[in-house]
C-alpha cells in the first residue's frame, strides 16, 4: 500500500513540474541563439581586424604613414570590441611605430603642435615607450622656443573654411560671367554680388560686375529717351487741333515745316554732358584755358566711343551796352544813331584768363560747366554747338535784336482763333 501511495506522489510531481519545464526550454533556446549570434559578430570582427592588419601593414611598407596609421586604428578599434585577441601586440607596436613616424614627420616641417598629438596618442598605447617619452621631451622644448611664433590652433582650423569661401566666390563669379554673355543682367548681378561678398579681392566679380552695371546703365538711358519721345508725341497728339488750312484760299506759302530741328551733333553733346560723371573736380582758382584742357581729357576718358568732347573760347568781344554818337541822327527813323560799347576786360582771347575756383564731388559734367561760368571772376558764357562747346564772354547788359517773319494773315488769324478760343470776327468793332 505505501508503494502504491509513492507511485501516486511521483506521478503527480511529474504532472505539476511539466508546465515549468516546457516554459525554460524556449528560454534556453533564445539563450543559446543569442550565444550563437554573439559568437558570429566576433568572428567577423576578428576577420575584419586581420583584414585591417595586414592592409595597415602593407601600407607601412610603402610608407604611407598616414593610412598605416588609420588602419591600424580601425584593426585596434575592432580588437577592444573582441577582447585581446592574439594579435593585439602587433597592432600596439605597428600603431605606435606609425604614430611615431607622423610625429617625426611633423617635427621635421616645424609642425610642432601635430607632432605633440601624434606622440601623445603613442604614450596613450605604451606609456613606457621610451623613443615616444624622448621625442615627447624635446617636442615639447620646441613648443616652448615657439611659443608666439605660429598661429593659434583655432586659426589654423578656419583655413578649409577660408579656402572653401575662395571656391565658392569663384564659382559665384564663374556664374555671373555666363548668365552675362547670356544678358540675364539682374541674375549675373546677384552672383557677382555673392562672389564679391565672399571673396571682395576676386577681380573677375569685381570686372563683370562693372560691365553688368554699365550695360543696365546704357538700357535705362535707352528706356529713358525712349520714354521721353513718346511723351512728346502724347503731348502733340493731346494739344492738336483739326487742322482747317484746306478750307484756306491760299496755302501759306512761308509756313515749310513745324519741326524745330536742333543738329545731331548737339544732341550727342547735351546727351553726353548729362551722361559722363566726374568723381572729383579740383580747380584752386586756374586759368579757364587750363579747365578746358584737362575737361577734354577726362571727357575722352569718361566717354563709352573714347571720342569725348570738342572745347574752344571764342574771340568774340562782349559789349557792356549802347551809347549815342554824338550829333549824329539816323535818316531813317529820326533818331541819334547808338554804337555798342565793349565791355570792360572783354578783349579777344581774355577770357582764357579767367580764374575758376570750383571743388565738386560725383557730378555731371554739365553741373561743371555751370559752376564754371557760375565761379568765374569774370562774366563769361558757353554755348553748345554741333562740333563743340564755346566758351565766351558774357555782355553784362542784355543785347536786343530784331526778327522779322513772313507769315500768310489768314494761317495767322486762325491760328490765334485756335490758340485763345476766340473768334476775332465775331467781335464787333
Amino acid at each position: 500500500m505505501i508503494k502504491t501511495a509513492s507511485c501516486s506522489f511521483c506521478l503527480i510531481f511529474l504532472w505539476a513540474s511539466a508546465p515549468s519545464l516546457e516554459a525554460q526550454q524556449p528560454q534556453t533556446e533564445s539563450l543559446a541563439k543569442t550565444a550563437a549570434d554573439t559568437a558570429a559578430q566576433m568572428q567577423a570582427l576578428t576577420i575584419e581586424m586581420r583584414q585591417k592588419l595586414a592592409a595597415a601593414q602593407e601600407a607601412q611598407a610603402g610608407r604611407d604613414n598616414v593610412k598605416a596609421a588609420k588602419l591600424y586604428q580601425d584593426a585596434w578599434d575592432k580588437a577592444q570590441k573582441i577582447g585581446n585577441p592574439p594579435e593585439s601586440e602587433a597592432l600596439v607596436t605597428g600603431l605606435a611605430t606609425t604614430r611615431m613616424e607622423l610625429a617625426r614627420e611633423a617635427g621635421r616641417r616645424g609642425d610642432y603642435p601635430e607632432a605633440d598629438t601624434q606622440v601623445r596618442l603613442v604614450l596613450r598605447l605604451d606609456p613606457q615607450n621610451p623613443a615616444a617619452l624622448e621625442f615627447y621631451a624635446a617636442n615639447k622644448k620646441m613648443l616652448d622656443a615657439t611659443a608666439g611664433k605660429r598661429p593659434s590652433p583655432e586659426v589654423v582650423a578656419m583655413l578649409p573654411t577660408i579656402r572653401s569661401n575662395k571656391v565658392s566666390a569663384a564659382t559665384h563669379a564663374q556664374n555671373g560671367r555666363v548668365l552675362f554673355e547670356a544678358q540675364k543682367l539682374d541674375e549675373a548681378e546677384a552672383e557677382l554680388k555673392k562672389a564679391i561678398a565672399e571673396n571682395p579681392d576676386d577681380t573677375l566679380a569685381d570686372y563683370y560686375l562693372k560691365l553688368v552695371q554699365e550695360q543696365k546703365y546704357n538700357r535705362a538711358d535707352r528706356a529713358r529717351e525712349l520714354t521721353a519721345r513718346r511723351a512728346l508725341v502724347e503731348v502733340e497728339d493731346n494739344w492738336q487741333k483739326p487742322i482747317k488750312r484746306e478750307s484756306l484760299p491760299v496755302p501759306n506759302q512761308y509756313a515749310r515745316s513745324t519741326d524745330i530741328h536742333t543738329g545731331q551733333g548737339r544732341q550727342a553733346i547735351v546727351r553726353k554732358l548729362d551722361r559722363i560723371r566726374l568723381n572729383e573736380v579740383k580747380y584752386p582758382g586756374i586759368d579757364l584755358s587750363e579747365v578746358i584742357k584737362n575737361l577734354h581729357d577726362e571727357s575722352v576718358k569718361r566717354d563709352p566711343d573714347r571720342v569725348g568732347i570738342n572745347f574752344y573760347i571764342s574771340s568774340e568781344i562782349a559789349f557792356a551796352g549802347l551809347s549815342a554818337a554824338p550829333g549824329a541822327i539816323d535818316p531813317a527813323t529820326g533818331l541819334p544813331v547808338t554804337t555798342a560799347a565793349p565791355a570792360p576786360g572783354s578783349e579777344a582771347g581774355d577770357v582764357g584768363g579767367a580764374k575758376i575756383k570750383v571743388e565738386l564731388n560725383d557730378v555731371r559734367l554739365a553741373d561743371v560747366l555751370e559752376a564754371i561760368v557760375e565761379t568765374s571772376d569774370r562774366p563769361i558764357k558757353y554755348s553748345i554747338k554741333d562740333f563743340a562747346i564755346v566758351f565766351s564772354a558774357k555782355s553784362e547788359s542784355p543785347q536786343f535784336v530784331s526778327r522779322v517773319f513772313k507769315v500768310d494773315p489768314n494761317t495767322f488769324w486762325q491760328g490765334l482763333e485756335s490758340v485763345i478760343s476766340i473768334q476775332f470776327g465775331a467781335i464787333s468793332s
